[in-house]
């Protein structure tokens, strides 16, 4: 049972704000950088204005979005909401302009996160179904295409790099990226790194990237370094290449209508990032005992799909990760990107065969090491999903919360906020494991 906010007491320590303007004329704040609580604790949201102005204030509860009410601010700081919550829940708070709605003010917090549990139940067969998946591809002959790729200046002194295609029958469509690791690596002498790329075709981030895979080959001690694209697209090409398979070949691959396991196409993807890890450790430079995979969206959900499906990965960094909790919907709050349930809420075979491909489920009992970073007002992969997701791994768990981070990283002066405090946090843990 919910508890009505009311206003109360300010606050002291400044958490977030989020605008779309160069001069932002609010600014929200938590009593919590982190935006965590304990149920029943009370949680206070401060705002303070530039002017005395009446706003729109929305709450939205776990991903349901409430109706807005107008609230009066005064200049200066002031409370806007004070209260607690019974039961596990996830809010976002926001202020807009009722005379410009894109002007908008977000923050967000969480109750009770260790307590959130994932919407499915796991399938009785679902280990089985994918040691089954991996076996058929594994028999399938690993076909290795390695390109050597030009450097310049002080990489072409430090590092050699390979623009490679592996064969991947199983998946539909080969793994494509690019390869890079220090010149003149010893024998079993480095750990391997496996990124994993966004959703979408023709964006620039969809795409594996030379100075990506290099700037991975530089962590910790050097590395093997293989950055990925999803889909198995050609590396390097025209943009045209990726234009036409955005309007062809991949057009809305993410929200297609799913009919039974063996055609939905996330399969092919985790079959295509399990070829890419058999062919990382078959590097006689790797050391045969650090792996990490790393991954944003549903880079994020590759690279946690391996955590639980390749114990070979002792580590994997998860930034705001997609896929997981896609059965959110049954426990009544927004399910994980692509949100297959809220796209198509008439299917029965949603509920059959999205349980497959729910990285909470993959990612139960996971011995990994895992730093996720949580966008506490991310409506694409929201919050409550994540936790419910990661409170399933055995492993330690380093959370990374961010109570004014979208789907994508902050914008405007929160940027530099941002850089300053959370993306430290996660480049420590990567040193820390690769070094």
């Amino acid at each position: 049972m919910k508890k009505l906010f009311f206003p109360f007491l300010l606050l002291f320590v400044a958490a977030s704000l989020y605008a779309q303007t160069a001069a932002p004329r609010l600014a929200l704040s938590l009593d919590r950088a982190d935006g965590r609580f304990r149920v029943h604790e009370p949680v206070t949201v401060s705002v303070r204005a530039d002017q005395a102005k009446t706003w729109n204030l929305t709450l939205t509860v776990n991903g349901n979005r409430g109706e807005s009410k107008p609230v009066r601010l005064s200049e200066g700081t002031q409370t806007l909401l004070r209260g607690s919550y019974d039961v596990p829940t996830a809010v976002i708070v926001t202020l807009s302009d009722p005379e410009n709605p894109r002007e908008r003010y977000e923050t967000g917090f969480i109750c009770g996160d260790e307590d959130f549990r994932p919407g499915f139940d796991a399938p009785r067969g679902l280990r089985k179904y994918w040691k089954k998946q991996i076996r058929a591809m594994r028999r399938e002959k690993m076909d290795v295409r390695l390109t050597p790729v030009p450097l310049e200046g002080e990489n072409a002194e430090k590092f050699e790099c390979w623009d490679v295609e592996i064969s991947c029958g199983a998946s539909g469509y080969p793994v494509r990226g690019y390869l890079a690791k220090p010149k003149g690596a010893a024998p079993h002498s480095l750990p391997a790194v496996l990124y994993t790329r966004a959703a979408g075709v023709a964006g620039d981030w969809c795409r594996s990237h030379v100075s990506q895979a290099l700037q991975c080959a530089g962590w910790g001690g050097g590395a093997i370094a293989f950055d990925i694209n999803a889909l198995g697209m050609e590396n390097g090409r025209e943009e045209d290449y990726y234009k036409a398979l955005e309007a062809g070949e991949y057009k809305d691959y993410s929200v297609r209508k799913i009919t039974d396991r063996e055609s939905y196409f996330f399969r092919g993807m985790f079959l295509r990032a399990v070829r890419a890890l058999d062919f990382l450790c078959s590097d006689p430079s790797w050391d045969g005992k650090r792996v990490m995979t790393m991954g944003e969206s549903q880079g994020g959900a590759q690279a946690a799909a391996m955590a639980g499906l390749d114990k070979r990965v002792g580590a994997a960094v998860l930034i705001v990760p997609a896929m997981v909790d896609l059965g959110g919907y049954q426990a009544g709050r927004r399910s994980g990107w692509p949100q297959p349930h809220e796209i198509d809420p008439e299917n029965p075979a949603v509920g059959q065969v999205a349980p497959y491909f729910d990285v909470a489920q993959l990612l139960r009992g996971s011995k990994a090491e895992i730093c996720v970073e949580i966008g506490l007002i991310d409506m694409t992969c929201p919050a409550a999903g994540v936790f419910a997701g990661i409170n399933g791994v055995k492993g330690p768990v380093h959370v990374l919360t961010c109570p004014y981070r979208p789907h994508h990283e902050p914008s405007g002066p929160l940027h530099a906020q941002w850089r300053e405090t959370i993306y430290p946090q996660r480049m420590n843990f990567i040193r820390d494991y690769l070094k």
